[in-house]
């Protein structure tokens, strides 16, 4: 069984986010507070996510949320909804839609840059209306555009969904119930959900440690650099295979480990 430290919720809400933060995973990404269905989902990540968030292409779903139109995915917002008799609008400045586009800009290169330096990437899906079919399509996506990437999709489902899958990339695990969708954070099967995630989830046993004010991966990569200087390969390649444990989607690390490795 692999162990992921790398891992991306894809849908269909925020229910994945709330087991994971629970467990220790508190890494963001695009989709973690998302909510849509796997379609758009996959759209998203076909077309690299192009005009995401467009000011012109974004209306407000509820007083909480506002939609990518050209996505049909909804996020969480800071934005000052407006309700009048019969629409939503809302009401910002251009600095209060620049904060909030910046911060869905920042995720989604953050989103990218994992997909591109990660060894491997679990993605977690469920859905509630017990929506599978573009599970195979999110495969199919994922490989041609990161065809350097191992990942799997693990699939969370109610013991009494039915639904099975013989594609290798796909995993399967049953919870008693999934939250209902008013009480996405709060009404979830926890014990089955915390089974499942220890299963998949790599805990760093680094984490929140810091070594002269920096974060380990930092620390092991610099001193490895240097005895890399000094002519001692074999103890920077050492080196930075610790770091690269402490910090696996580091693309630096990854680059010098590889340097060392054929030397």
């Amino acid at each position: 069984m692999m162990n992921y430290y790398s891992i991306l919720p894809i849908g269909d809400n925020c229910e994945i986010a709330g087991h994971l933060h629970r467990n220790g995973y508190t890494d963001s990404s695009l989709f973690r507070y998302a909510s849509s269905s796997l379609n758009f989902i996959c759209d998203c990540f076909e077309n690299n996510f192009e005009n995401i968030f467009s000011k012109e292409k974004i209306t407000p779903i509820n007083n909480k949320m506002v939609k990518c139109d050209i996505y049909n995915i909804a996020w969480h917002t800071n934005f000052k909804i407006v309700e009048n008799e019969k629409s939503l609008k809302i009401s910002c400045k251009d600095s209060d839609y620049k904060k909030e586009w910046e911060k869905i800009e920042h995720l989604k290169k953050k989103t990218i840059r994992l997909l591109k330096n990660s060894d491997h990437v679990l993605f977690i899906y469920k859905s509630n209306l017990r929506k599978y079919g573009n599970l195979n399509r999110f495969c199919n996506i994922i490989s041609q555009k990161y065809p350097n990437l191992k990942f799997k999709v693990l699939v969370i489902k109610e013991k009494s969904d039915p639904f099975d899958c013989q594609n290798s990339l796909i995993d399967i695990r049953d919870v008693n119930y999934l939250a209902p969708y008013d009480q996405a954070m709060s009404g979830g099967d926890n014990e089955n959900w915390d089974k499942i995630i220890k299963e998949y989830l790599f805990i760093n046993p680094f984490k929140n440690i810091k070594i002269n004010g920096n974060e380990p991966a930092d620390y092991l990569r610099d001193i490895a650099v240097i005895f890399e200087q000094e002519g001692d390969i074999d103890t920077a390649k050492k080196l930075m295979l610790n770091a690269h444990q402490c910090r696996p989607t580091g693309s630096l690390i990854k680059n010098k480990l590889n340097e060392y490795m054929l030397k």
